[in-house]
């Protein structure tokens, strides 16, 4: 029998490539995924596919940005299906390339707070009554190998991803005797569709280009040489784990983080020890992000 057969799964950010493969792993094990995210022809691209496919997905376009809109999801959802089993907290934003000295930092870390903490405890607090109807469940919160260990410019993203991981612990003690279990996981490197996306908003279709010319390479070769693990990560990946934590085999499991990251965090800080190339594309970073912050001082 598929492994969530008939559970109810809410799943944020549910367009990018970790959302797109966490709603498509669910959906293929009997799940009724509710997607949501702020791109609503995405959202109604995704729709189409998988019922096109047969498979259960509902979607509801939301931006996670104000309690309000949270709030409105909540009643949403509560009018289509009968409570919660499964919640994935996946929506957030990066912040490559930002350091202390940049005139918008402050405003950047607010948005990074609002985002990659705020919502997510938002939505943990207005859904916990649909996942209590159900006589408890699972919250698999998104975070990322920066939670662990980062590289310079990244500090305010890293913060987020460092409270994320210590509010989950949190919510796992406060949550069980509901039985409620809370997670995170942590992705390294991985390979996704669209993987310039963020530079394409920020910048610009010619931009993209530009850096996709400049450091396609430098791309490449950091999903399968910057770990130790000569492979590059996927989506499906961390959709693997996520299935596990969202199943009833994950049962004794809660207040943990699991980390999804071909070793990177396991590393001494010296890339080197894993191959002269690592050490040669971790210094090529620092070329990345002079360019980032190049093209946000025009």
């Amino acid at each position: 029998m598929p492994r969530l057969q008939d559970k109810l799964a809410l799943v944020t950010g549910a367009t990018g490539g970790i959302g797109r493969g966490i709603v498509r792993r669910f959906a293929r094990e009997g799940a009724h995924v509710l997607a949501t995210d702020q791109n609503e022809q995405l959202l109604s691209e995704l729709a189409d596919d998988y019922k096109n496919q047969g498979l259960k997905v509902s979607v509801f376009p939301c931006d996670l940005a104000t309690t309000a809109a949270i709030s409105d999801l909540k009643e949403q959802i509560s009018e289509a299906v009968n409570g919660l089993d499964i919640i994935v907290n996946n929506a957030g934003i990066p912040s490559f390339g930002r350091s202390l000295e940049d005139d918008d930092f402050d405003a950047r870390v607010d948005m990074l707070l609002n985002i990659n903490i705020k919502s997510i405890l938002t939505v943990c607090s207005k859904m916990l009554p649909l996942l209590v109807q159900r006589g408890g469940g699972s919250i698999i919160n998104i975070a990322s190998v920066q939670a662990t260990a980062t590289f310079g410019d990244n500090s305010a993203y890293a913060a987020t991803k460092g409270a994320l991981v210590a509010g989950t612990r949190g919510l796992a003690v406060e949550l069980a005797p509901k039985f409620i279990r809370v997670n995170t996981i942590s992705p390294g490197t991985i390979l996704k569709d669209g993987r310039n996306d963020w530079i394409l908003r920020e910048f610009g279709k010619d931009a993209a280009d530009e850096f996709r010319s400049q450091f396609g390479e430098w791309q490449d070769k950091m999903r399968t040489s910057g770990q130790p693990l000569p492979v590059a990560g996927s989506p499906d990946d961390v959709a693997s784990l996520a299935l596990f934590l969202a199943s009833d085999e994950s049962r004794f499991c809660t207040g943990a983080d699991y980390l999804v990251d071909g070793g990177a965090s396991a590393l001494l800080a010296n890339p080197g020890s894993i191959s002269d190339l690592s050490y040669e594309l971790h210094g090529t970073r620092k070329a990345v992000q002079a360019w980032v912050r190049a093209k946000r001082s025009q």
